[in-house]
Protein backbone atom coordinates (compact mmCIF):
# COMPACT_ATOMS: atom_id res chain seq x y z
CA UNK A 1 0.00 0.00 0.00
CA UNK A 2 1.36 3.41 -0.96
CA UNK A 3 2.57 5.54 1.93
CA UNK A 4 0.55 8.74 2.45
CA UNK A 5 2.69 11.81 2.98
CA UNK A 6 2.00 14.19 5.80
CA UNK A 7 0.77 17.65 4.74
CA UNK A 8 3.64 19.72 3.47
CA UNK A 9 4.31 22.78 5.58
CA UNK A 10 5.55 26.19 4.58
CA UNK A 11 8.35 27.70 6.64
CA UNK A 12 7.49 30.39 9.17
CA UNK A 13 10.65 30.94 11.23
CA UNK A 14 11.35 27.36 12.40
CA UNK A 15 7.81 26.09 13.00
CA UNK A 16 6.17 24.87 9.81
CA UNK A 17 2.48 25.43 9.30
CA UNK A 18 0.13 23.27 7.15
CA UNK A 19 -0.77 24.80 3.80
CA UNK A 20 -2.81 22.04 2.19
CA UNK A 21 -4.59 18.83 3.13
CA UNK A 22 -4.60 16.81 -0.09
CA UNK A 23 -3.32 13.28 0.55
CA UNK A 24 -0.51 11.72 -1.46
CA UNK A 25 0.46 14.73 -3.63
CA UNK A 26 2.82 14.12 -6.52
CA UNK A 27 6.51 15.06 -6.11
CA UNK A 28 5.97 17.93 -8.54
CA UNK A 29 3.08 19.27 -6.44
CA UNK A 30 5.20 18.98 -3.33
CA UNK A 31 8.00 20.97 -4.93
CA UNK A 32 5.52 23.66 -5.96
CA UNK A 33 4.54 24.20 -2.34
CA UNK A 34 8.10 24.56 -1.10
CA UNK A 35 9.38 28.14 -0.60
CA UNK A 36 12.43 27.13 -2.62
CA UNK A 37 10.51 25.95 -5.69
CA UNK A 38 7.22 27.85 -5.45
CA UNK A 39 8.37 30.89 -7.51
CA UNK A 40 9.54 28.63 -10.35
CA UNK A 41 7.56 27.69 -13.43
CA UNK A 42 6.34 24.10 -13.78
CA UNK A 43 9.06 23.43 -16.33
CA UNK A 44 11.76 24.75 -13.99
CA UNK A 45 10.40 22.61 -11.15
CA UNK A 46 10.40 19.58 -13.44
CA UNK A 47 14.05 20.23 -14.33
CA UNK A 48 14.89 20.57 -10.64
CA UNK A 49 13.11 17.31 -9.86
CA UNK A 50 15.00 15.55 -12.64
CA UNK A 51 18.27 16.70 -11.07
CA UNK A 52 17.23 15.71 -7.55
CA UNK A 53 17.58 12.45 -5.70
CA UNK A 54 14.73 10.99 -3.63
CA UNK A 55 15.98 9.30 -0.46
CA UNK A 56 14.09 7.06 1.96
CA UNK A 57 16.14 6.76 5.16
CA UNK A 58 15.64 4.47 8.12
CA UNK A 59 15.56 5.30 11.80
CA UNK A 60 18.86 6.59 13.23
CA UNK A 61 20.45 7.02 9.80
CA UNK A 62 22.88 9.93 9.80
CA UNK A 63 22.34 12.26 6.86
CA UNK A 64 25.59 14.12 7.45
CA UNK A 65 27.91 15.24 10.26
CA UNK A 66 28.93 18.70 11.41
CA UNK A 67 32.07 19.83 9.58
CA UNK A 68 31.56 17.39 6.71
CA UNK A 69 31.96 18.79 3.20
CA UNK A 70 28.78 19.10 1.18
CA UNK A 71 26.48 21.70 -0.33
CA UNK A 72 23.39 19.80 -1.41
CA UNK A 73 20.04 21.02 -0.06
CA UNK A 74 17.51 18.63 1.46
CA UNK A 75 13.74 19.09 1.57
CA UNK A 76 11.86 16.92 4.09
CA UNK A 77 8.81 15.33 2.46
CA UNK A 78 7.84 13.03 5.32
CA UNK A 79 9.23 12.07 8.71
CA UNK A 80 11.46 13.88 11.19
CA UNK A 81 15.10 14.94 11.25
CA UNK A 82 17.13 15.58 14.40
CA UNK A 83 19.58 18.50 14.22
CA UNK A 84 22.57 18.73 16.58
CA UNK A 85 25.56 20.99 17.10
CA UNK A 86 28.44 19.41 18.99
CA UNK A 87 26.89 17.25 21.69
CA UNK A 88 23.76 19.39 21.92
CA UNK A 89 20.51 18.54 20.15
CA UNK A 90 19.12 21.78 18.75
CA UNK A 91 15.73 20.38 17.83
CA UNK A 92 13.75 18.64 15.12
CA UNK A 93 12.60 19.42 11.60
CA UNK A 94 9.46 18.01 10.01
CA UNK A 95 7.78 17.96 6.59
CA UNK A 96 8.45 21.08 4.55
CA UNK A 97 11.71 21.96 6.27
CA UNK A 98 14.87 22.78 4.32
CA UNK A 99 18.31 21.91 5.65
CA UNK A 100 21.80 22.19 4.17
CA UNK A 101 21.86 25.83 3.13
CA UNK A 102 25.48 26.42 4.16
CA UNK A 103 26.31 27.03 0.50
CA UNK A 104 24.36 30.29 0.61
CA UNK A 105 27.04 31.59 2.99
CA UNK A 106 29.76 30.32 0.63
CA UNK A 107 30.70 27.56 3.07
CA UNK A 108 31.68 24.08 1.90
CA UNK A 109 31.13 22.58 5.32
CA UNK A 110 27.99 21.42 7.14
CA UNK A 111 27.12 23.46 10.21
CA UNK A 112 25.07 20.78 11.96
CA UNK A 113 24.84 17.02 12.38
CA UNK A 114 21.57 15.77 10.92
CA UNK A 115 20.03 12.36 11.55
CA UNK A 116 16.71 10.60 11.05
CA UNK A 117 14.17 9.89 13.79
CA UNK A 118 11.88 7.01 12.86
CA UNK A 119 12.12 7.16 9.07
CA UNK A 120 12.16 9.99 6.57
CA UNK A 121 11.47 10.64 2.91
CA UNK A 122 13.68 13.39 1.47
CA UNK A 123 14.49 15.15 -1.78
CA UNK A 124 18.17 16.08 -2.15
CA UNK A 125 18.98 18.86 -4.58
CA UNK A 126 22.57 19.32 -5.83
CA UNK A 127 24.25 22.69 -5.36
CA UNK A 128 24.62 23.14 -9.12
CA UNK A 129 20.83 23.05 -9.53
CA UNK A 130 20.31 25.44 -6.61
CA UNK A 131 22.68 27.93 -8.26
CA UNK A 132 20.66 27.65 -11.48
CA UNK A 133 17.44 28.33 -9.55
CA UNK A 134 18.97 31.40 -7.91
CA UNK A 135 20.05 32.69 -11.31
CA UNK A 136 16.54 32.14 -12.73
CA UNK A 137 14.76 33.59 -9.69
CA UNK A 138 17.08 35.81 -7.58
CA UNK A 139 14.21 36.57 -5.19
CA UNK A 140 14.32 32.96 -3.98
CA UNK A 141 17.49 33.70 -2.03
CA UNK A 142 15.64 36.16 0.21
CA UNK A 143 13.25 33.43 1.29
CA UNK A 144 16.05 30.95 1.81
CA UNK A 145 17.88 33.36 4.06
CA UNK A 146 14.88 33.13 6.40
CA UNK A 147 15.72 29.45 6.84
CA UNK A 148 19.39 30.21 7.38
CA UNK A 149 18.64 32.79 10.05
CA UNK A 150 16.11 30.54 11.73
CA UNK A 151 18.75 27.85 12.06
CA UNK A 152 21.18 30.43 13.47
CA UNK A 153 18.52 31.52 15.97
CA UNK A 154 18.05 27.92 16.99
CA UNK A 155 21.79 27.51 17.47
CA UNK A 156 22.20 30.81 19.34
CA UNK A 157 19.46 29.96 21.84
CA UNK A 158 20.67 26.42 22.42
CA UNK A 159 24.30 27.37 23.01
CA UNK A 160 23.57 30.35 25.26
CA UNK A 161 24.03 29.24 28.90
CA UNK A 162 20.77 30.86 29.97
CA UNK A 163 18.59 29.24 27.32
CA UNK A 164 20.41 25.92 27.65
CA UNK A 165 18.40 25.56 30.87
CA UNK A 166 15.19 25.26 28.84
CA UNK A 167 14.18 21.87 27.55
CA UNK A 168 14.16 21.12 23.82
CA UNK A 169 10.49 21.96 23.40
CA UNK A 170 10.79 25.27 25.24
CA UNK A 171 13.87 26.29 23.22
CA UNK A 172 12.11 25.35 20.00
CA UNK A 173 9.12 27.48 20.98
CA UNK A 174 11.39 30.43 21.74
CA UNK A 175 13.36 30.01 18.51
CA UNK A 176 10.15 29.74 16.50
CA UNK A 177 8.95 33.11 17.73
CA UNK A 178 12.35 34.83 17.55
CA UNK A 179 13.28 37.43 14.94
CA UNK A 180 16.69 38.35 13.59
CA UNK A 181 17.40 42.07 13.70
CA UNK A 182 20.05 43.83 11.59
CA UNK A 183 20.50 47.29 13.06
CA UNK A 184 22.62 50.27 12.05
CA UNK A 185 24.69 52.37 14.43
CA UNK A 186 22.60 54.60 16.69
CA UNK A 187 19.32 52.65 16.59
CA UNK A 188 17.33 52.37 19.81
CA UNK A 189 16.50 48.82 20.85
CA UNK A 190 14.81 49.53 24.20
CA UNK A 191 13.56 52.92 25.36
CA UNK A 192 13.49 53.96 29.01
CA UNK A 193 9.95 54.03 30.45
CA UNK A 194 8.39 51.75 27.84
CA UNK A 195 6.49 48.71 29.04
CA UNK A 196 7.32 45.43 27.33
CA UNK A 197 9.02 42.22 28.48
CA UNK A 198 10.89 41.00 25.40
CA UNK A 199 14.49 39.77 25.50
CA UNK A 200 17.36 40.43 23.12
CA UNK A 201 20.60 38.50 22.62
CA UNK A 202 23.58 40.30 21.10
CA UNK A 203 24.94 38.12 18.28
CA UNK A 204 27.33 40.59 16.66
CA UNK A 205 28.20 44.20 17.38
CA UNK A 206 27.70 46.14 20.63
CA UNK A 207 25.15 48.12 22.61
CA UNK A 208 25.27 50.98 25.08
CA UNK A 209 22.91 51.17 28.06
CA UNK A 210 22.15 54.60 29.52
CA UNK A 211 19.64 56.32 31.77
CA UNK A 212 17.98 59.52 30.64
CA UNK A 213 17.79 62.36 33.16
CA UNK A 214 16.32 65.34 31.37
CA UNK A 215 18.73 66.17 28.58
CA UNK A 216 21.55 64.16 30.14
CA UNK A 217 22.46 60.59 29.21
CA UNK A 218 24.13 58.69 32.08
CA UNK A 219 26.10 55.72 30.78
CA UNK A 220 25.32 52.48 32.64
CA UNK A 221 26.97 49.73 30.64
CA UNK A 222 28.28 48.49 27.31
CA UNK A 223 27.32 45.05 26.03
CA UNK A 224 28.86 42.79 23.41
CA UNK A 225 28.18 39.40 21.78
CA UNK A 226 26.43 36.90 24.04
CA UNK A 227 24.89 39.52 26.31
CA UNK A 228 21.21 39.26 27.21
CA UNK A 229 19.23 42.50 27.28
CA UNK A 230 15.80 43.05 28.83
CA UNK A 231 15.65 40.30 31.47
CA UNK A 232 14.69 42.74 34.26
CA UNK A 233 11.31 43.47 32.69
CA UNK A 234 10.78 39.79 31.90
CA UNK A 235 11.08 39.00 35.61
CA UNK A 236 9.03 41.80 37.17
CA UNK A 237 7.11 43.41 34.27
CA UNK A 238 8.25 46.90 35.34
CA UNK A 239 8.81 49.69 32.77
CA UNK A 240 12.22 49.75 31.14
CA UNK A 241 14.75 51.30 33.51
CA UNK A 242 17.18 52.42 30.81
CA UNK A 243 17.56 53.01 27.09
CA UNK A 244 19.61 50.59 24.98
CA UNK A 245 21.16 51.78 21.72
CA UNK A 246 23.52 50.28 19.15
CA UNK A 247 27.13 51.51 19.11
CA UNK A 248 27.85 50.04 15.67
CA UNK A 249 26.10 47.85 13.08
CA UNK A 250 24.67 45.11 15.28
CA UNK A 251 22.82 41.82 14.93
CA UNK A 252 20.33 40.88 17.65
CA UNK A 253 18.08 37.93 18.28
CA UNK A 254 14.73 39.27 19.50
CA UNK A 255 12.87 36.78 21.74
CA UNK A 256 9.25 37.76 22.55
CA UNK A 257 8.27 37.33 26.20
CA UNK A 258 5.25 35.24 25.23
CA UNK A 259 7.57 32.57 23.85
CA UNK A 260 9.21 32.20 27.27
CA UNK A 261 6.08 31.90 29.41
CA UNK A 262 6.43 28.13 29.74
CA UNK A 263 10.09 28.47 30.66
CA UNK A 264 9.26 31.07 33.31
CA UNK A 265 7.24 28.41 35.08
CA UNK A 266 10.43 26.39 35.46
CA UNK A 267 12.15 27.20 38.76
CA UNK A 268 15.65 26.60 37.37
CA UNK A 269 15.18 29.05 34.48
CA UNK A 270 13.50 31.61 36.78
CA UNK A 271 16.39 31.38 39.23
CA UNK A 272 18.94 31.81 36.43
CA UNK A 273 17.18 34.99 35.28
CA UNK A 274 17.10 36.32 38.83
CA UNK A 275 20.79 35.51 39.27
CA UNK A 276 21.60 37.31 36.02
CA UNK A 277 19.67 40.37 37.18
CA UNK A 278 21.47 40.31 40.52
CA UNK A 279 24.88 40.13 38.82
CA UNK A 280 24.06 43.19 36.71
CA UNK A 281 22.89 45.28 39.65
CA UNK A 282 25.68 44.43 42.11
Amino acid sequence: MARTLHPLRLHQSIVLQPIFSTSAPTPLEILGRSPLFHPLSEQQRTEALDDSKTRWLRDRTRLWSEGEMGRSVVLVLDGTLSVAFGNTVLGRLGPGALIGLNGLNKSLFRQFTVGVLGAALLIELPWSRLKTILQQQPSVETGLQVFVRSHRAWKSLTLHPLFALLDEGQRSQAATASRWLDLSKGEVVIRQGEVDRDLYIVVEGSLEVFEQEGERELMVNRLGPGAVVGEFALIDGAPRAATVRTLEPTQLLHVPAEALEEGLGDGVFQEALTRLKRQKTE
